[in-house]
């Protein structure tokens, strides 16, 4: 009868071929972890590095919302309904350019066109203008034209009695062709204009300060 050997727990020997049996360790495998698991990772100097994880991305700063445009003024004005005697000697003007063309031989239709012509040329004064003053902007319009410029474009301004005159850059030939914008006063507004255009417009000689102070 066979003796167990030296150092061998008394018991079944194992017999040749078979593998001995893994009672007490996990049914998920050698070292306990489940199918799926990352294992963990030795690191210098002892202990274990847990698996990496995919970090949440950082949240984008939001962007400060810019400030609506609000509407400063609106007005409307119809120079030929305050001037009335200038608007008169206009309606003679157009009339004897019509009667000339007419007696030179050209025909109706070369005189309705010269008509169209001077009406488009002056519809500032033929007809009534809307105004529209934002916090950004300087809107003007009739029925033939309409502008819409932005405040930066302007850096200067000139007074005169019944209206200001918004003017762009005189050192380019945009700006010397062009001149600017042309605003008339409604009958008790103009005070209210001016100060709106004083906050808004940024003149030469403003601007050349300002760059002194940061200088200095």
């Amino acid at each position: 009868m066979p003796q167990d050997g030296p150092g061998r727990p008394p018991g079944k020997t194992p017999s040749r071929g078979q593998r001995p049996t893994t009672a007490g360790r996990s049914p998920a495998g050698r070292r306990g972890r489940a199918p799926g698991d990352r294992p963990f990772r030795p690191v210098p100097g002892g202990g274990v590095r847990a698996p990496a994880t995919a970090s949440a991305p950082e949240p984008a700063t939001p962007r400060p919302p810019e400030a609506e445009e609000e509407t400063l003024l609106r007005w409307s004005v119809h120079l030929a309904r305050q001037y009335p005697r200038r608007s008169l000697w206009t309606a003679v003007g157009i009339a004897a350019t019509a009667v000339l063309f007419l007696v030179g031989g050209l025909g109706a239709w070369w005189a309705v066109v010269a008509v169209v012509i001077i009406t488009a040329s002056i519809s500032a004064w033929v007809f009534p203008i809307s105004y529209e003053l934002t916090t950004r902007r300087v809107k003007m319009g009739n029925l033939l034209f309409r502008e819409d410029k932005s405040w930066l474009r302007f850096n200067d301004y000139a007074v005169h009695p019944d209206s200001v005159q918004l003017l762009f850059d005189q050192r380019s030939l945009r700006g010397r062709v062009l001149k600017g914008l042309l605003l008339y006063f409604g009958p008790e507004n103009r005070g209210e204009v001016l100060r709106i255009v004083r906050e808004n417009v940024v003149t030469a000689e403003q601007l050349a300060e300002l760059i002194e102070e940061e200088d200095d």
